[in-house]
């Protein structure tokens, strides 16, 4: 009985993964988020930030883990490099609008659109788009303030290394 279970299982689950890559990713991933998520609590417990600076660095880790979908990995490396630049520029833009919410709602329709245009350059490019418009998006919601600029593009570029 128990090896027919399990030979389902490999028929059904592992057969659509020739060479267990999608379990690899996944597990890749699911450690980058838990060392990100460490990493940034204890830093984020160092310099007594908030700690959505370790939830907005791990968020962007798993969307960098799961986005990054270029076909060679030398593309997926070089990717992964960009990220921090548009990234930090759009969540610091959000940060520093905070006081102005009409201006805060058009960058975050500018981000949207500009995300969605890049897409027709290729999988570099959804990516890049994509997660841009999450670190716009997440700043949205969390209470970072101006002074906390620096320590989101810390926690970017340490998200980054992690993915």
């Amino acid at each position: 009985m128990f090896p027919n279970i399990f030979r389902k299982i490999d028929q059904r689950l592992l057969t659509f993964d020739p060479g267990y890559i999608n379990l690899r990713n996944a597990v890749r991933g699911t450690l980058a988020v838990v060392v990100c998520f460490f990493v940034l609590s204890a830093l984020a417990r160092r310099l007594g930030t908030p700690s959505t600076l370790a939830f907005f660095g791990v968020f962007i880790t798993m969307m960098a883990c799961i986005v990054v979908t270029d076909p060679k990995k030398s593309e997926q490396k070089l990717t992964t490099l960009l990220i921090p630049i548009p990234t930090s520029i759009a969540a610091g833009i959000s940060v520093i609008l905070t006081d102005w919410p009409y201006l805060r709602l058009a960058g975050f329709l500018i981000i949207t659109f500009a995300a969605v245009a890049v897409r027709r350059f290729g999988p570099r490019w959804i990516s890049l788009g994509l997660i841009t418009f999450i670190a716009y998006f997440a700043t949205l919601f969390f209470p970072f303030h101006s002074s906390d600029i620096s320590l989101i593009v810390i926690a970017l570029v340490v998200a980054i290394v992690m993915a």
